[in-house]
């Protein structure tokens, strides 16, 4: 337990302190971007805790999105049906499975992160009437900005 807090001590884990910037680049995959300091050694495994614990703290503060609760329920939904399979040997269930795999590339065809992320920090910026910071602006704040943001939709203003 010391050590796990040792290396975590290393690595931004708060959504309140981690910029929405760094924050972007361990979601591509860039963990270090995840270190308090450039030039500190941590472990990936760490590194990958940190990632977690950030994840869980953005869950349980906003919540999932419906698309991504949708796509999450149809991966269970095939690994249960594939899992069905093995274990009987029947394969009258993989016309479901097919099924689902087409209605799940449908739901993630043609989404690129990246452009519907910046897509978004233009509507928040256009919104809020200034320009963010991502280097700057906290996961916390960006997130607040955009509730803010779908708040105003739903209400017609």
């Amino acid at each position: 337990m010391k050590h796990e807090i040792f290396w975590l001590n290393r690595c931004n884990t708060d959504i309140n302190e981690l910029s929405m910037w760094f924050w972007r680049k361990a979601q591509d995959g860039d963990l270090k971007a995840l270190k308090i300091k450039k030039n500190t050694f941590v472990l990936k495994y760490y590194l990958n805790k940190a990632k977690r614990k950030v994840e869980n703290q953005y869950i349980e503060t906003f919540g999932i999105d419906k698309g991504f609760k949708k796509y999450l329920d149809l991966i269970c939904k095939i690994q249960l049906l594939k899992n069905k399979i093995a274990i009987s040997g029947d394969k009258s269930d993989q016309i479901f499975v097919d099924m689902l795999e087409v209605e799940l590339g449908e739901l993630t065809e043609n989404k690129n992160l990246n452009d519907n992320f910046d897509e978004t920090t233009v509507l928040i910026e256009k919104f809020m009437q200034f320009k963010i910071d991502l280097k700057k602006t906290s996961v916390f704040e960006y997130y607040n900005y955009l509730n803010s943001l779908k708040k105003s939709l739903k209400n017609g203003k």
